[in-house]
């Protein structure tokens, strides 16, 4: 099971999508609500304007060894 949704099971109390299905809303242990993008093009988005920083050639190749070098934010957000 990938570690974020480990992560997201022990702190998340209740999660659903808006009725556009292009969200998904979650409720957590600490009273906050938080927002996901629900489709691929809008999760990158999204991702690459809060992150800023974009993966490094080097932190791909430990993360994903496997992968040809792509970072999704290569173009900026």
């Amino acid at each position: 099971m990938p570690l974020l949704v480990q992560a997201l099971q022990r702190h998340q109390i209740a999660a659903n999508f808006s009725p556009d299905s292009t969200r998904i809303a979650g409720a957590s242990i600490n009273n906050r609500v938080s927002l996901w993008a629900s489709t691929t093009d809008s999760a990158t988005q999204q991702i690459c304007g809060e992150v800023g920083t974009p993966i490094t050639p080097v932190q791909w190749k430990i993360y994903l060894p496997d992968q040809a070098y792509a970072p999704p934010c290569a173009a900026g957000p």
